[in-house]
């Protein structure tokens, strides 16, 4: 299951999963309009994991979350911070090393990590997480364009640790979020 906060996160992760076999991927619907996605995801998170819970005590090996949320202006750690607190008030566990949930978290937005994979450089200058690429995303591509460069991260540049230094660091933890949902 995957939840995420607009149509973008969406198909990159229909690019990630569906690279490492998965085919039955359900998606949670994506929020309507602009400014509540990060809500949205806030809101849903701990029904969706009590949920995963539930089924992955029955059937461990087939069941898996994916949640990906922009960090925007926020840290990685932040966002992190703040998925944990809302399972807490929900009276359930923090993300336990054995849960199958994958916390996808670009710094400022996905078209970060979208425009370094298929660009590197914008401007002259190589893709950070400083600056929003969101308008420059748009103007250059659909959303669907993603995918191809989603389905290389997860088939080739993941298994082979062959993501170069200069890469966003919220761009290096897919990889290893991606080994708790495939592990």
């Amino acid at each position: 299951m995957i939840l995420c906060e607009d149509v973008q996160h969406r198909a990159f992760a229909k690019g990630l999963f569906e690279s490492r076999g998965f085919r039955n991927i359900r998606f949670l619907p994506v929020p309507k309009g602009r400014g509540a996605a990060t809500q949205y995801v806030f809101k849903l998170y701990p029904d969706r994991v009590k949920a995963y819970r539930i089924l992955a005590n029955r059937n461990r090996s087939s069941h898996a979350l994916a949640v990906f949320i922009d960090a925007d202006n926020r840290t990685v750690e932040n966002r992190l911070r703040e998925l944990d607190e809302k399972l807490q008030d929900s009276k359930l566990e923090k993300r336990q090393s054995d849960d199958k949930i994958g916390i996808f978290i670009p710094k400022m937005h996905i078209e970060t990590w979208l425009m370094y994979l298929m660009e590197k450089v914008v401007d002259g200058k190589t893709v950070n997480e400083e600056t929003s690429y969101k308008d420059v995303y748009k103007k250059l591509y659909r959303v669907r364009d993603c995918v191809p460069y989603a389905k290389k991260l997860a088939s080739d540049i993941c298994p082979s640790n062959s993501l170069p230094e200069d890469a966003p660091p919220s761009l290096h933890r897919v990889c290893d979020e991606l080994k708790k949902i495939l592990n």
